[in-house]
């Protein structure tokens, strides 16, 4: 049985009072897991620590939140700001980054938590070289991931009655697109000098070496 950050775990994590998922794909090492997060407020502080996982966070929105200032997220210890996010903008949580996120408005997600194993089935089934790293700008719009997502909401909370063949299919062709769109880039960051807890405290301002153009 797949175990890891999603569904009623990431709920809890996330002190929310509902939400809806969906673990699909054969049993074992090759299943994907998407979860539903509704936060009319957001969160204003940073988000509690998640231990390391061998797996992928690909979190899309379903819609424009309504402000993203004060956004953002770290990522290895690296700040990465927050500048614009439409309906279809997603972010990539490498699970083992340590990524700690403030949201401090509202937003309607769904989040993808895709292990690694079946990264690597994927690029071993194609004869390709495994993937290490997956980047986007945080906000990045992906139309392809959208509509993958809205496909699955039915699904949600029930039985996914779907042929073994379609359910695999549907998870290679998310591989696919991950790694023909994401793979090894490079993405520009803040490094907060001070750390997770300036933020906290209102003092992120302080000791900010800018690496980029944001």
């Amino acid at each position: 049985m797949l175990q890891g950050m999603f569904g009623k775990r990431l709920a809890e994590h996330f002190s929310l009072l509902e939400s809806s998922s969906l673990v699909f794909g054969p049993k074992g090492t090759s299943q994907v897991a998407l979860t539903r997060m509704r936060m009319p407020n957001g969160f204003p502080g940073p988000t509690p620590h998640i231990p390391p996982e061998k797996a992928f966070s690909i979190s899309v929105h379903l819609r424009r939140p309504d402000n993203v200032k004060g956004w953002g997220t770290w990522l290895d210890g690296r700040f990465h700001r927050v500048t614009e996010w439409d309906a279809g903008g997603i972010q990539i949580f490498d699970m083992e980054s340590e990524p700690v996120a403030t949201r401090t408005s509202g937003f309607d997600s769904v989040h993808v938590y895709i292990p690694r194993s079946v990264i690597n089935r994927f690029s071993d089934e194609n004869e390709q070289k495994r993937i290490r790293t997956l980047h986007c700008t945080a906000g990045t719009k992906d139309d392809v991931i959208l509509h993958w997502a809205r496909m699955m909401l039915p699904f949600f909370d029930r039985p996914l009655q779907l042929p073994r063949l379609v359910v695999d299919e549907m998870i290679m062709m998310f591989c696919a697109h991950l790694s023909r769109t994401y793979q090894g880039r490079s993405q520009p960051a803040e490094v907060v000098a001070g750390g997770v807890d300036d933020l906290a405290t209102g003092s992120s301002d302080r000791g900010v070496e800018r690496t980029s153009g944001w």
